[in-house]
């Protein structure tokens, strides 16, 4: 598929991130999904992996463990695994502490 000449009708989005030339576009309506995060329900974009899903969460990826449907998933995997509908999420931040 070719990249659109014009937006006048839709508001594109380039979702083909690694490879410039598999073209994906969507229309300006994001297909969204919901999930459970630390026992909150939540609305999220659909397609999202643990590492985007931190980042559109605005939470840093460093000092973090995160736990996908009672399973901990590595943070090599972070960037492969994604998040589905009724995932359920836990995002734990590690503490620094002790003696001085």
């Amino acid at each position: 598929m070719d990249a659109p000449t014009s937006n006048s009708q839709y508001n594109w989005v380039w979702k083909g991130v690694s490879n410039p030339t598999s073209y994906k576009y969507m229309s300006n309506q994001i297909k969204t999904i919901w999930v459970v995060l630390n026992g909150e329900r939540r609305e999220v974009p659909e397609g999202l992996t643990i590492a985007t899903f931190l980042s559109h969460l605005g939470l840093p990826e460093g000092r973090v463990a995160v736990e996908l449907d009672r399973q901990i998933v590595r943070k090599t995997d972070w960037n492969s695994k994604l998040v589905a509908e009724g995932a359920q999420v836990e995002v734990v931040h590690f503490v620094g502490g002790g003696r001085a």
